[in-house]
C-alpha cells in the first residue's frame, strides 16, 4: 500500500501571500476607483489616456509615428499598444515622424467627430449610467458616416 506525503504548511509564505492578496485588491480597488464616471469617449480623444507598454526597449529605440488633429500632435510606438499619453512622449519618442498617413487620420477624425456628437447626447444621462447610451449614440453616428461596427 502506498503512502503519499504532504509537504507541511510553510505559514511564514502563507501569511505573504494572503498579505500580498490583500494588497492588490486593494490597489485594484483603488485604479477602478480612479476610472469612475469616465466615458468611453473620453479614451477615444484624450491624450491622457497612456499606451500600454509591452517592449519598453523597442519603444524607447524607436521612432515614434505622428499626426496632427485640431492643434495636438498624436503619437503611436512600436512596443507601445495604443497612442501615447503626453507624459509619454518624452520617454518614448527619441525622435518623431510624421506620417501623412490618410486612411488612419481619417479613421482617427471620424471615430473622434463621432465621439464628440455622441458624447453631447448623453451628458444630461447620469455618470455610471451612460456607457450602453453612448456606444448606442456612438453607433448611429458612426453609420451615419457609413461605417459599420
Amino acid at each position: 500500500m502506498e503512502q503519499t506525503m504532504t509537504p507541511p504548511v510553510d505559514k511564514d509564505i502563507e501569511t505573504k501571500i494572503e498579505r500580498l492578496r490583500t494588497e492588490l485588491d486593494t490597489l485594484r480597488d483603488e485604479v477602478y476607483g480612479r476610472l469612475r464616471g469616465a466615458t468611453l469617449s473620453d479614451w477615444v480623444t484624450s491624450p491622457e489616456s497612456p499606451g500600454i507598454v509591452i517592449n519598453e526597449e523597442r519603444a524607447k529605440a524607436t521612432p515614434c509615428k505622428c499626426f496632427t488633429y485640431k492643434g495636438k500632435d498624436y503619437c503611436y510606438s512600436p512596443g507601445i499598444i495604443g497612442m501615447l499619453e503626453a507624459g509619454q512622449v518624452p520617454t518614448y519618442c527619441p525622435t518623431k515622424v510624421y506620417e501623412v498617413r490618410p486612411g488612419i487620420k481619417q479613421r482617427f477624425e471620424e471615430f473622434a467627430e463621432a465621439a464628440e456628437v455622441a458624447h453631447k447626447k448623453i451628458e444630461e444621462i447620469p455618470k455610471g449610467e451612460r456607457l450602453v447610451p453612448w456606444l448606442t449614440a456612438m453607433g448611429k453616428e458612426l453609420r451615419a458616416k457609413g461605417i459599420e461596427v
